[in-house]
């Protein structure tokens, strides 16, 4: 159960494919292609999640990093993403970090879908 700020915060964002440490929005959505913020979820348990909202990897235009917290990112994720080669944003002080913990950001990279966000710039 949610707890009264944490109601007030899933309306702001958008609803909740999932609680607790590894929380996963629901993708923001436009003519049908979504956006995902953050990635904590392994593939298989996100895909799921997105079927029951009626949607799918094929939707997802591209995901969002908030912070580099483990929760907020999966290795498995990132994999599907360079396999998938969906773009993924984060900000270039998190680049650092993630090439550390995660091969399969590298490839990411390699694939050239990881892309970096800079204040001010546009996306």
């Amino acid at each position: 159960m949610q707890d009264g700020q944490e109601a007030r915060d899933a309306g702001k964002m958008g609803p909740v494919l999932a609680s607790g440490s590894s929380r996963q929005r629901e993708p923001l959505e436009l003519d049908g292609a979504g956006l995902l913020i953050d990635i904590g979820l392994g593939p298989r348990q996100l895909a799921r999640r997105l079927q029951e909202i009626g949607s799918d990897w094929q939707r997802i235009r591209g995901v969002v990093l908030t912070h580099t917290h483990s929760d907020h990112w999966s290795a498995r994720s990132l994999a599907r993403l360079a396999e998938l080669r969906v773009p993924f944003f984060c900000h270039a002080e998190h680049l650092r970090p993630l090439n550390r913990q995660c091969p399969e950001f590298q490839s990411l990279q390699f694939c050239r879908v990881g892309k970096d966000i800079h204040s001010g710039a546009d996306f």
